[in-house]
């Protein structure tokens, strides 16, 4: 459980619902006030959903990307968040074509020291970015077969989006 892994790394999770709030100064005093160091946008849902719920979450998830990038706070955005992540900036989301549920490889663009060229990760997405459409000071790191980016960073504002959920990684799938 990723809670019980950021817990071990001396990181104490605070859990937002989309209901929790609906004013971006009171998020931010909120963030601020319990010194948020790294703001999480979880998977699960569809970012492109028209249910109220799914709404809600995708306006507080782009709250907490101004207040990351305002406050310099890390963000790292896993599936679903990753997809947010995206939408905020308006880059393009397509369907993606690959396997639901199944491993796919994907490959390290650039040589980065300590991590592996070429990784097996389990695809529960649907959409996606096209590595050439990544824009906004984002960079791919990790592609798939079908140029579509699972992992893009952008140094400058200390973001990273995961398409893929690592906390579902283990042989107890």
């Amino acid at each position: 459980n990723w809670l019980i892994k950021l817990q071990k790394n001396n990181y104490n999770p605070l859990i937002l619902s989309s209901y929790s709030f609906n004013s971006l100064k009171k998020l931010e005093k909120f963030c601020l006030n319990n010194k948020i160091k790294m703001i999480v946008l979880t998977g699960g849902g569809d970012v492109s959903s028209k249910k109220s719920f799914e709404r809600k979450r995708l306006k507080l998830s782009f709250m907490l990307i101004k207040i990351a990038l305002k406050n310099k706070i890390k963000l790292l955005a896993i599936c679903r968040g990753a997809q947010a992540l995206l939408k905020f900036y308006k880059i393009k989301l397509i369907k993606t074509k690959l396997p639901i549920k199944k491993k796919i490889p994907i490959s390290l663009i650039k040589k980065i020291k300590g991590l592996p060229k070429k990784e097996f990760v389990t695809c529960y997405h649907n959409y996606g970015v096209l590595t050439g459409d990544l824009k906004n000071s984002f960079e791919n790191l990790y592609v798939t077969y079908n140029n579509t980016s699972e992992v893009f960073l952008n140094k400058k504002s200390k973001q990273i989006g995961m398409m893929w959920h690592p906390e579902r990684e283990n042989k107890d799938q």
